[in-house]
């Protein structure tokens, strides 16, 4: 029995055992009685001491909260451990998710996606009570409202905590959280389970348990800057390329087993095995492929293209390259872009069958020969994705932006070469070819493509195999093996800022979509109590800002009232304007939700939006800006008694926001818009140019305008103490704030002040907010985090991880947040 046993050291320096492969603990897992196994679990559960509170898991042998939910599995323990909330946050991570994902009752099964919505937080070394707070989230983000009830009952005092939410659950397990982003990664096998391999940015090299997000291994050895990393689909070796080198580092051991030059612009390399070595093979921009085994015990196979071809063909660093082993025989695969794409020439697929003996077992990367190159021109242009599965060369190119992703079969009688081409994706989309996860070998390879939340995969002739939802866009998919529910995959973000294990679910039943509905969030008040505005596609609710209990519903139609929130004011109603055929001067009725009479706008052509002043109380004004008179935008401020003051013209069109904030008598208000610049000197106008200006209402003063290279800025107009402050994030990412208006603007803006952020992750949303007499700040950034920071000392009040997408974010009063994400709302309390 010796030799089946590995002895390890754990984190404390113990000597631990396992069995030498997980397959083999797993077959004997199976021969166990389930009433040995319930015992084993509730005897280790007894070792743990009691508290006033319950289990103090704290103080438990450690080996009981590494390895208890491992002897618990099939249980009615289990479901005791899913709602412990201090067990779930002191036990082993890694070794809880693999059990809570094989669990067969919702109680488990509810867990297993709450847990795996933080499990990269769990293990992060930060206090209790936040990670607390982020296990809560996550129980309601994944619809473990009993898991989210047992948190609170366990800890009652939390430094931040989430009200209520209204979201539909997304499963997947968050490996891993990067600062400074990825620049590559790849699965590979290490002791019989897929590993996530990342090169980070501004950090070490590192492997992961892709189902538990455990970390693994680290790369001792700092290699410089690594562009990309390639892995083997059947040995622990990746491949990182740098700027001269191409190392291969084995996973398992955790050595750097080799080294090959790299030929001057690389643009894609491959490593497998070939006879037990490891060989790496490299493509240039020229369409070069170079062989070489990683010890360079053998001098490196040349594979060159005919001069006259070549030249034919423009560098392109999208070109893709494939390695295989079929029939005893290395193939490799490469797709180029022709140069003259003007002239509808299409890409090109080149393979090579290698062959270096008799038998399989006598190839070795030393005697390599070329038995044959085949050649065949695709239907596309741009290629995306390139695989090799058995006798099958398939392909992903770009073909037209709208339409099905289809594949069709193309077989060639003379070299035997079969290959199976997707095209009709949107172009830049995430794309990933893999063996299909049926039960034979046979089922093809599937092109899995990511659109903006969801994942499809589709076999050869487009039938739609499986689909799962996301809450963020896919910049890159990596397959992670196959499971008895499916296949798995990996995702990175749109900015690499973490990475995601997923399961492949069914396709969706006839007329659904794993798409989200287009919807509308924002914030107000309602007769005095804060409230949440949803808007879709079934109408509007409005949502005590609370609890989350629907007050009042409209449903919608075509001749129903628009509805325009602004932070801190009522909810206004507004007429819509359904025939555009009406006289000039329309009158428009804007009312408040449910209070009060409607209130007329006189004058008003086209009334495009009404936004409530916010002040205390009923609104002092209703501010309307909309186009008038020969398509200008103007802003007038109506009383609740049908007073108009005097429109104030904005001198911008396109208006794409606007966000206003008092000013003792007078009402600040920044609009974001386009404004087009028409002398009549030339026949054709210029193209109208972004404009940030913030204006004083009813005075008509401009006190601050800037032009800008994107209408898309992120900025917020909120109040400091100081008074107004407009914050917006530049093109290098720094936070400037403005906090002096001048009476008269002199159209040459000092130096905004820049104001020092925690972290470097891209903003998305900026909101400005006074707190305890202190100016903060509330960032959502790319990541799929909230912090919220002091602006003087830049001191972090709070950080909150939610994983997906934030479309947008509004304070629904001065400690509740309502957050608008890729999968519902939540409403978060930052105390």
């Amino acid at each position: 029995m010796g030799e089946h046993l590995v002895e390890e050291l754990d984190t404390d320096g113990r000597s631990v055992y396992r069995l030498y492969h997980q397959a083999y603990a797993d077959a004997l897992r199976t021969t166990l009685d389930p009433g040995a196994r319930s015992r084993v679990a509730h005897a280790l559960a007894a070792l743990v001491p009691e508290a006033p509170h319950g289990r103090d898991w704290a103080a438990a042998p450690p080996y009981v909260r590494r390895h208890l939910a491992e002897h618990a599995e099939g249980t009615e323990l289990l479901d005791v451990l899913a709602l412990d909330a201090e067990y779930l946050l002191t036990a082993s991570v890694s070794a809880l998710q693999r059990v809570l994902n094989r669990a067969e009752t919702e109680r488990g099964r509810a867990a297993a996606r709450a847990v795996g919505h933080c499990t990269a937080l769990l293990r992060a070394p930060i206090d209790e009570g936040t990670r607390a707070a982020q296990l809560r989230l996550s129980a309601f983000q994944s619809g473990a409202e009993e898991l989210a009830g047992a948190v609170r009952r366990r800890y009652p005092r939390l430094p931040w905590d989430t009200e209520w939410a209204e979201v539909a659950p997304v499963p997947y397990t968050t490996l891993g959280t990067f600062a400074g982003g990825v620049r590559g990664a790849a699965v590979v096998p290490v002791h019989g389970r897929p590993a996530l391999v990342t090169a980070e940015r501004d950090g070490p090299v590192r492997a992961w348990d892709a189902e538990g997000g455990e970390l693994v291994a680290e790369l001792p050895t700092d290699l410089g800057r690594i562009t990309s990393v390639h892995g083997c689909p059947t040995r622990p070796w990746v491949a990182l390329r740098t700027a001269d080198r191409i190392w291969v580092w084995d996973v398992e051991s955790s050595d750097l087993i080799g080294a090959v030059a790299a030929l001057p612009h690389t643009v894609d390399c491959a490593v497998t095995d070939v006879g037990g070595e490891c060989l790496v093979v490299a493509l240039d921009l020229y369409g070069t492929v170079t062989l070489a085994t990683a010890s360079g015990e053998a001098p490196p196979l040349t594979l060159r293209a005919a001069r006259r071809r070549a030249l034919l063909w423009r560098p392109f660093d999208g070109d893709r390259l494939a390695v295989a082993h079929h029939e005893g025989r290395l193939r490799v695969a490469v797709t180029r872009v022709h140069r003259w794409t003007e002239r509808g020439r299409r890409a090109r697929l080149t393979v090579w069958d290698l062959t270096g003996g008799s038998a399989p077992s006598g190839d070795s990367a030393g005697t390599l020969t070329v038995e044959r190159k085949l050649h065949r021109t695709l239907r596309g242009r741009d290629v995306e994705a390139l695989a090799l599965h058995l006798g099958t060369a398939a392909v992903a190119t770009h073909l037209t932006v709208t339409g099905p992703l289809v594949g069709t079969w193309s077989t060639t009688r003379s070299d035997g070469l079969r290959v199976v081409e997707w095209s009709g994706h949107p172009h830049g989309s995430a794309l990933l070819i893999t063996p299909a996860s049926g039960p034979g070998a046979e089922a093809g390879p599937v092109c899995l493509s990511a659109t903006t939340y969801a994942v499809t995969a589709r076999s050869a002739d487009g039938t739609v195999l499986g689909r799962t939802r996301t809450d963020a866009p896919v910049s890159r998919l990596l397959p992670a093996g196959r499971g008895p529910d499916g296949l798995r995959l990996v995702s990175l973000g749109a900015d690499s800022w973490s990475a995601k294990g997923w399961r492949l679910g069914p396709p969706p039943e006839q007329g659904e979509t794993a798409d989200d509905p287009a919807m509308t969030v924002g914030t107000g008040t309602h007769s005095g109590r804060p409230v949440v505005v949803v808007q879709d596609a079934d109408g509007a609710r409005l949502l005590d800002g609370a609890s989350g209990a629907v007050l009042d519903r409209m449903e919608e139609r075509d001749d129903g009232p628009a509805i325009d929130t602004h932070p801190g004011a009522p909810v206004v109603l507004r007429d819509r304007l359904v025939n555009k055929r009406r006289k000039r001067r329309q009158q428009v009725g804007t009312r408040l939700w449910s209070i009060g009479p409607p209130v007329s706008f006189p004058r008003t052509r086209g009334l495009v939006r009404a936004c409530p002043v916010p002040g205390a109380g009923e609104p002092r004004y209703v501010a309307c800006f909309g186009h008038y008179e020969m398509g200008r935008h103007y802003i007038a401020l109506h009383t609740p008694d049908g007073r108009v003051k005097e429109p104030v013209d904005i001198d911008l069109n396109d208006v794409r926001s606007m966000r206003l904030v008092p000013d003792g008598a007078r009402v600040l208000a920044v609009v974001v818009g386009r404004r087009h610049e028409f002398d009549g000197s030339t026949e054709e106008a210029p193209p109208p140019e972004p404009y940030l200006s913030v204006r004083s209402v009813p005075d008509d003063t401009v006190r601050f305008a800037m032009r800008l290279t994107s209408a898309d800025i992120v900025h917020d107009l909120g109040r400091w103490p100081q008074g107004p402050a407009l914050g917006y994030v530049t093109s290098d990412g720094e936070l400037a704030v403005r906090t002096r208006f001048p009476a008269s603007f002199g159209g040459r803006p000092d130096k905004p002040d820049l104001v020092p952020r925690p972290d470097r992750v891209r903003v998305t949303a900026l909101r400005l907010q006074t707190r305890n007499c202190r100016p903060t700040v509330l960032t959502a950034g790319a990541d799929g985090g909230l912090t919220l920071f002091a602006a003087d000392t830049t001191e972090v009040l709070h950080r909150v991880h939610l994983g997906g997408e934030i479309l947008g974010m509004e304070w629904i009063d001065d400690e509740r947040l309502c957050v608008h994400t890729a999968t519902g709302i939540l409403c978060l309390r930052l105390g």
